[in-house]
């Protein structure tokens, strides 16, 4: 059975803003692209929810955190849950940024 994504808020609003950060440094065309490439791994990780890895450095209730790269964007990272047929986007985060488990946290 497919599983379905829901997206949730922070993961929207993380969304918009990478976007209008591409848009702003390289163009309009990147951001699209962007976009597009964000809605395709989505439909990925909906079709194998089980192909991202798992986070070692994440405890606690973020152990089922699991992570998977935009494709043609590798450096931004969809950070997801799985659970009752559903993949759940938590946030969507540049993979250099410092504090990846306290932005987790603000889900």
């Amino acid at each position: 059975m497919p599983h379905g994504v829901v997206w949730r808020p922070r993961a929207r609003q993380d969304l918009i803003e990478c976007a209008d950060y591409l848009e702003r440094e390289a163009g309009l065309s990147i951001a699209i692209r962007f976009l597009a490439a964000v809605d395709e791994s989505a439909r990925k990780l909906a079709a194998h929810p089980a192909i991202g890895w798992r986070r070692g450095e994440l405890v606690g209730m973020l152990s089922s955190v699991r992570t998977w790269r935009v494709t043609g964007f590798e450096e931004h990272l969809i950070f997801y849950q799985v659970g009752d047929g559903i993949v759940r986007v938590l946030r969507i985060l540049h993979g250099r940024r410092d504090g990846l488990e306290g932005l987790l946290q603000e889900e």
